[in-house]
């Protein structure tokens, strides 16, 4: 097989091939014409399941068509509910990210880049008429430049503003492509004990604050985090007895509000939908059994035997991280956040006091640490750059929804 001519395999297997891939696989990319498309489990949104069944039924007689394969629970309700808001004519809205600060910062270091050098006015001309950043208080837009001419990414000489040596250190390498290059490679941080490399892991995990902060494990041992360079990306470690645990990248993203309510929607109706297959339907039934206490309201608090009150939200994980931080700057205590649900552990009195602050307006103060989340936080005064993750922690539209 090896001796025959690449056209010649072609006509062999061109009847029956397959290919296996991970969810990044970038199917309009590298593979663009399928007769069938199988998932493992379930995208997160209707666009990714549209972005797999849109590269089938392209040939001549052939049809759309993508079938999953569902190996938990969570997954054929999710499966099934992502079917069931595309059948409804549903797909989410794109919603450029607000307030992008940071990224007005590196266009003024990249137009000073450009033109060598700028009036300490001239550069305003340039970037505030843009619609991105023509909404930007003009004191943000000064707290932004005081910050950069303190901190040395711009030298200025009487009236003019040059590249300082904060950025030519930061960002100079290779003709500075790391500093006109918005987007970024994944945060993985080197871990190292001493001058041994242990390897790498994703930085989610270190966002818990360090009182909470597990050990993780890596080369067959747990190792207890000493110290972190969020500017290195890299963190420091010794030896820890026992076990540990540590985080990856993937299928950790939270779910919508749309979706979680269409979950919520497929557990109250009775009938099967048409098409899951007669293991999925009978599956379905058993789980609306399981939530056969579902009412009309939007959500449902029901107490465990510990005292506590789980909060079946279906509001997505990330409005449930904004209710637990809620409660946390309220001094009251939540854990056990899912897409779903979370628990309050005060009981039913403290989410009626939760629901209050929040049809008040109150915001939460995040419970994790904020460092360096987004490329050229750096170029942000302290204050800014926390504000920006705020917005950027918690999804607004869910949450204003929600309430």
């Amino acid at each position: 097989m090896r001796d025959q001519p690449a056209t010649a395999l072609r006509d062999i297997h061109r009847a029956n091939c397959v290919i296996v891939a991970t969810s990044t696989l970038e199917l309009g990319i590298d593979v663009g014409d399928l007769d069938r498309v199988i998932q493992i489990d379930a995208p997160t949104t209707v666009a990714s399941f549209l972005q797999r069944i849109g590269r089938t039924g392209r040939r001549s007689g052939s049809t759309r068509n993508c079938l999953f394969l569902t190996t938990t629970e969570d997954a054929l309700l999710q499966a099934t509910a992502i079917v069931r808001l595309w059948k409804a004519g549903f797909v989410e809205p794109i919603i450029p990210p607000k307030w992008p600060v940071h990224l007005l910062g590196q266009q003024l270091l990249a137009l000073i880049l450009q033109e060598r050098s700028l009036s300490s006015t001239g550069w305003k001309s340039w970037l505030l008429r843009m619609p991105a950043f023509s909404s930007i208080p003009i004191e943000d837009c000064d707290a932004i430049t005081t910050h950069l001419i303190s901190n040395g990414f711009i030298h200025v000489d009487q009236d003019q503003w040059m590249l300082g040596p904060k950025a030519e250190e930061e960002y100079g390498y290779r003709h500075f492509s790391e500093l006109v290059s918005v987007f970024t490679a994944p945060p993985i941080f080197e871990v190292w004990h001493g001058r041994a490399f242990i390897g790498t892991v994703e930085r989610s995990f270190f966002l818990a604050p360090p009182d909470k902060r597990q050990a993780l494990s890596l080369g067959g041992r747990a190792w207890k985090v000493l110290e972190i360079s969020w500017s290195k990306r890299r963190a420091m470690v010794q030896p820890e007895p026992g076990h540990a645990r540590t985080r990856w990248m993937g299928g950790g993203r939270s779910l919508s509000l749309e979706l979680c309510q269409s979950i919520r929607a497929i557990l109250k109706e009775s009938a099967s939908p048409a098409f899951l297959s007669k293991r999925g339907a009978e599956r379905l039934q058993l789980l609306r059994q399981e939530f056969s206490w579902l009412s009309n309201s939007k959500d449902e608090c029901l107490p465990d035997a510990n005292g506590t009150v789980v909060w079946w939200t279906f509001a997505g994980r990330a409005v449930n991280r904004w209710i637990s931080d809620l409660a946390a700057t309220n001094s009251i205590s939540s854990n056990s956040i899912t897409d779903l649900s979370l628990r309050i552990v005060e009981g039913k009195e403290s989410v009626r006091t939760i629901r209050k602050l929040m049809l008040e307006g109150n915001t939460p103060l995040p419970s994790a640490i904020l460092p360096q989340l987004l490329k050229f936080d750096d170029l942000l005064p302290k204050e800014l750059g926390v504000k920006l993750h705020i917005s950027r922690l918690y999804p607004e539209n869910d949450v204003k929804t929600f309430r």
